[in-house]
This record gives C-alpha cells, sequence and structure tokens, in this order.
C-alpha cells in the first residue's frame, strides 16, 4: 500500500506480444464477485488503484488476454493502512486570569489524542506544548489551559488529532 487510500500494484512483463492486461477487483460486498478495474496495454507492469478505504483488505487478481489466448489469474492481496483522523474544528480561546483556556471539538473517530501548539507572537514557529488524552466522556470537546503564557504577550494556537493512520490536519489558526 502506498497511502491509506491506494495501492500499487506491479507485476513482470508479459510474454505475450499482443492483447491486454486485464486488472480486476473483489466486490468489498461478496467475496466471490470481481470486476474489471483496468484495461492496460500488454507492456505495461503496474496499476495504482485509488480512492480506498483505510484499514481494509483488498483483493485483486490479473490475466493476459487476446482474442487468441488467456492467462490463468495471478492472485494479490493488500491491506491499506489506517487513515489519518479528521482535523478538529471551532479551535476557541478563551482569557483567563492565570492562562489561556483552549478549546476544539472533535468526533470524526479515529483519534487517541491531541497536539496543542502555540506560536508566540506573529512570525516564528509553532511548538507543541501539550498533548491531551482521548476522553470518551468529553462528547466530542476538549480543551487544554496554558498556564505558560505571559500577561500582555500575543499567542497563536492551533490543534491536531493524533491517531493510528497519522496526524490531522490543523485547526484554522
Amino acid at each position: 500500500a502506498i497511502a491509506y487510500n491506494e495501492i500499487q500494484l506491479s507485476w513482470s512483463s508479459s510474454p505475450y506480444g499482443y492483447g491486454n492486461i486485464i486488472v480486476e477487483k473483489r466486490s468489498l460486498y461478496s467475496p466471490y464477485d470481481y470486476y474489471v478495474i483496468a484495461t492496460l496495454p500488454m507492456d505495461a507492469t503496474g496499476y495504482s488503484s485509488t480512492m480506498l478505504i483505510g484499514q481494509t483488505t483488498y483483493s485483486y487478481r490479473i490475466k493476459y488476454g487476446s482474442s487468441y489466448y488467456e492467462s490463468d489469474y495471478a492472485n494479490a492481496y493488500a491491506e491499506t493502512p489506517a487513515a489519518p483522523p479528521g482535523a478538529p474544528t471551532d479551535l476557541v480561546l478563551n482569557a483567563a486570569t492565570y492562562g489561556i483556556d483552549v478549546g476544539w471539538y472533535h468526533d470524526s473517530g479515529g483519534a487517541y489524542g491531541y497536539s496543542v501548539e502555540r506560536r508566540d507572537g506573529i512570525s516564528g514557529s509553532f511548538t507543541e506544548i501539550a498533548e491531551v488524552s482521548w476522553d470518551y466522556l468529553a462528547y466530542g470537546y476538549y480543551s487544554y489551559y496554558d498556564t505558560t503564557v505571559t500577561p500582555g504577550e500575543t499567542y497563536y494556537y492551533r490543534v491536531a488529532a493524533l491517531g493510528n493512520g497519522g496526524v490531522s490536519d490543523y485547526t484554522v489558526v
């Protein structure tokens, strides 16, 4: 697998000089039904199967064919890795007496935690200041209270979800 939504199939070149290479994928809904996803020229040595679902096993079969000859199928199996979780949304900052409450909403699933990052001032780079664990009691709303701020200074925050499939996009700053 190349990514959570793509598998790259490859094979040796055909020993036949004519015809096509037929690539079929098994239906996710029926273990016996295959359907053609590509008809390629005989000199093709690979195919990229896209628009797949993360953490899913896919079955393929490939054959050479022409009006005179059809080979046996060659079978291939591959599993896509987990997809990264969706990005958190609705970043809200609330200044308080001793810090800044950073809150966000996340309900897309697949996250085991969140990375809270802060940038000091208008320029510079973001630095992680906390990792917040996923909490099934939070009902989609999470927050972190940043007590390391200095009164009168300007700060920018962003949050990303952490999952088995990687890191999500960040919230809008």
